[in-house]
């Protein structure tokens, strides 16, 4: 008798899960739909299609060039002739990696995708446009380190409000930035200590005006890997590997001051 129940009640769940095209747009969009490289944007067969909605997709709150570490409050918004709306946004570098921290804000989710390893900042809650206009606001926290361009990834959907995903179409955008670690402004106080730098012998040579050791010393290639952390350095020493050549961005500690620029390795 179980059994016999059993089985009607799982045709019954089958049958609503495969009808959930017709249902009303989701409160939370599946990942992978940001226009991003290996990505659609909510265009395909059986998802949203056939509308011919018109308007722009636009994010605010991000200079362009970004700071290690820090947090920015980011705005997103749709500006269309459509009714109903979403979104999803990513953040990549130039190796096309996920970088950075979302952080989720009123309607807006965070979610990962484990099979690309991006995570996407997504609506949790579709809305309505009030004079051709909608928005939500999260923010995104830069990475300690990273190479020198970063790509916002962004769709918004332009529905119509009917509950079925059909004669809706996505407008979608990209945000470049430039990445960059945070540099000592030793303009304003004159007794912070000033160094340069030197590169001899596969050695690289820090000399300071005031004698400071040097702490903390990160030696990071363009496409953010680290390739030297190092506390501590005789002589404010550090020997290089042998296969570091060309661009690299150095940051490090003097006293109470940190420094950040880049420096050619021959």
């Amino acid at each position: 008798m179980i059994n016999k129940l059993i089985l009607p009640f799982f045709t019954l769940a089958l049958i609503a899960l495969l009808s959930t095209g017709s249902m009303p747009e989701p409160s939370n969009p599946p990942t992978g739909n940001t226009g991003a490289p290996g990505e659609t944007a909510c265009m395909l067969s059986g998802c949203h299609s056939g509308g011919s909605f018109t308007g722009t997709v636009d994010i605010s709150g991000v200079p362009d060039t970004v700071i290690a570490n820090q947090t920015y409050n980011i705005t997103l918004t749709n500006k269309s002739n459509a009714v109903r709306s979403g979104f999803q946004l990513t953040v990549l570098d130039t190796t096309n990696k996920f970088i950075g921290t979302l952080i989720k804000g009123t309607n807006v989710s965070i979610a990962k995708d484990n099979f690309n390893g991006r995570t996407y900042a997504r609506q949790s809650a579709a809305q309505f446009l009030t004079n051709g206009e909608t928005s939500w606001s999260f923010q995104w926290k830069a990475p300690a380190s990273s190479n020198e361009k970063l790509t916002f990834y962004f769709v918004s959907m332009c529905a119509n409000g009917d509950g079925n995903n059909s004669k809706d179409n996505s407008i979608k955008n990209t945000r470049k930035v430039i990445f960059n670690l945070p540099v000592a402004n030793t303009d304003l106080n004159s007794n912070l200590s000033k160094s340069s730098i030197t590169i001899q012998d596969r050695r690289l040579i820090l000399s300071t005006t005031q004698n400071d050791v040097v702490q903390n010393l990160i030696l990071t290639s363009l496409n953010g890997i680290q390739l030297i952390v190092n506390s501590a350095a005789t002589d404010n020493i550090f020997d290089l590997p042998g296969n570091v050549h060309g661009i690299y961005l150095i940051q490090y500690k003097t006293d109470q001051t940190m420094h950040s620029e880049k420096v050619y390795i021959p």
